[in-house]
């Protein structure tokens, strides 16, 4: 205690270079990343809180869409990269964005789903990849290059081809390929199918 403060009369003088009868904020400062208690104890912050340092008694949540800059005794926040996001406050780490999203801003809260006619198979992208001609995909949110299918009027002969225009005389709908027709020949019709083109009455089949 006598290496902090010499006695001078009724005042002390601290090895801060003050006189009185209080410690200096000086000698109780704590670095940032810490915060001190009721007894005047630095203590570290919590996970995914900040502090300045100082005199100050409390640490701050990191808002969404950032991280703390430490695991723990973080000094600052800093926002989420593209492809990342961070849902809720305190975060520790930024989340990549899973399949069938992406992000392309920093600060991110939420990673939006990939549009209709549109897909994404990687975690922490940036932009989704469009499907193909005469392509469309049912939902939001595609997740591989398979969702993709013939929108309704267009067929394929097989998943590798590209879309045409349905035949005259035939309905095309949604996913019309005419593999479908090939598994449905050989399984002997069943009244339950994946889609393929039809053939409209009065016309000949295929």
């Amino acid at each position: 205690e006598d290496s902090i403060k010499i006695q001078a009369g009724s005042q002390m003088y601290w090895m801060a270079g003050e006189f009185g009868s209080t410690v200096p904020s000086l000698l109780t400062a704590c670095e940032p990343g810490y915060f001190q208690d009721e007894v005047l104890i630095c203590r570290p912050c919590a996970p995914g809180w900040v502090s300045s340092g100082g005199s100050v008694n409390v640490c701050e949540k990191c808002p969404k869409g950032s991280r703390a800059n430490l695991p723990e005794a973080a000094t600052g926040c800093m926002n989420c990269t593209e492809g990342t996001h961070a849902a809720e406050e305190a975060s520790v780490n930024c989340t990549m964005c899973p399949p069938g999203s992406y992000v392309n801003s920093v600060g991110a809260t939420v990673c939006p789903k990939c549009a209709q006619g549109s897909f994404q198979s990687a975690f922490a992208s940036t932009a989704c990849e469009p499907c193909g001609g005469n392509e469309n995909t049912l939902m939001l949110g595609a997740e591989s290059k398979s969702a993709c299918q013939c929108q309704k009027s267009y067929f394929r002969q097989s998943p590798e081809d590209q879309c045409v225009a349905c035949l005259e005389g035939m309905s095309c709908p949604f996913g019309s390929d005419m593999t479908n027709y090939q598994a449905w020949q050989s399984s002997n019709r069943p009244k339950t199918h994946d889609p393929f083109p039809l053939v409209l009455e009065s016309h000949m089949s295929l």
